[in-house]
């Protein structure tokens, strides 16, 4: 299972951007913001086992029925302000005056629970638990954004600023860095938790689950 070195690894593996010039063009005090976005989950006891299954994005296991199911869609976007400044050969100087990144949930996280488990019986209990481990998967995938991308950013703009023809072009340079950096770290914060919960979602765990309630 992945574990927090491989992302710290791929921190480390971020090129500067292209065109940075740290002597020439200085980076000057920025505000970073790296804002979660968390709703509170919903829990839905108003579907079938068939509907629940249809709904998986990987195959259920065989001989295995789908009484719970968590459903999480992520989101990431940022804004940026840039302070620019023409030099004295016709170009233009751009560094970053503040960055908001916003990472979060796009909306409640859904737990659903199959309409067949009486609500209170064990195995109702049972698979609610289990899907509030997916949850807690989820909830700690952003706070693993907040501190990745926050570090990555911070190492990346202290750097210095973008040179270029112009304050537009030298602003694209820089936010190409930042784009880079958010897309490479939520891209392996997905795939980190979606092994963990493929690791949730085994025969032995199905298994033992059903044991409690037998």
């Amino acid at each position: 299972m992945p574990k927090p070195i491989i992302l710290a690894a791929m921190l480390l593996s971020i090129a500067p951007m292209a065109s940075l010039a740290a002597e020439d063009c200085p980076s000057r005090p920025f505000h970073l913001k790296i804002d979660i976005d968390a709703p509170r989950e919903v829990l839905d006891h108003s579907r079938d086992t068939r509907a629940l299954s249809a709904m998986l994005s990987d195959r259920s296991l065989p001989g295995y029925v789908t009484q719970g199911l968590t459903k999480v869609d992520y989101t990431a976007s940022y804004s940026t302000e840039y302070l620019s400044q023409k030099r004295e050969d016709g170009s233009w100087c751009s560094t970053v005056d503040s960055v908001t990144v916003k990472f979060g949930f796009l909306a409640p996280p859904t737990i659903y629970l199959a309409r067949s488990l009486p609500e209170g019986s064990c195995m109702y209990n049972e698979v609610r638990k289990h899907e509030y481990q997916h949850l807690r998967i989820a909830q700690d995938t952003l706070e693993a954004g907040r501190k990745w991308i926050g570090t990555a950013l911070k190492q990346q703009l202290t750097q210095g600023g973008a040179i270029g023809p112009t304050a537009d072009s030298a602003n694209a340079v820089i936010d190409a860095g930042i784009k880079e950096i958010v897309n490479k770290i939520t891209g392996g914060l997905y795939a980190t938790a979606r092994f963990k919960n493929l690791a949730l979602d085994t025969p032995e765990n199905y298994a033992r689950l059903g044991k409690v309630c037998g």
